[in-house]
């Protein structure tokens, strides 16, 4: 059950993705990239801006089921900016397991 809500997120993350980086790439412009703590009654969270306009609001931990939020603001914040710079790489934005350990969430 876990696995098919967890593809259906990928499926619909990488939707957006594709959709937003062809809006941004037809345009000559720059867009700047920044991550803000967002805390919540399940913990912290972190929501992602593309100039002034909210791109992701993520306030939750991905991948793990329930709702679970990141321990501290600084995992939060870290986590946030691995989205950006797998975004800056052209990547999907979506976090795994492996990138969770890197910033020390456990779960």
């Amino acid at each position: 059950m876990i696995k098919l809500r967890f593809a259906a997120l990928l499926l619909i993350v990488a939707s957006l993705s594709l959709s937003c980086t062809a809006k941004h790439s037809r345009s000559k412009e720059w867009v700047q990239l920044r991550v803000e703590p967002l805390e919540s009654s399940v913990g912290w969270g972190y929501e992602i801006f593309a100039g002034e306009k909210l791109y992701i609001k993520q306030d939750k931990i991905p991948v793990v089921g329930g709702s679970q939020g990141f321990k501290t603001k600084q995992q939060a914040v870290e986590a946030g900016q691995m989205v950006i710079d797998k975004l800056k790489k052209g990547q999907s934005p979506a976090l795994d397991s492996d990138d969770l350990r890197k910033v020390s969430v456990q779960f």
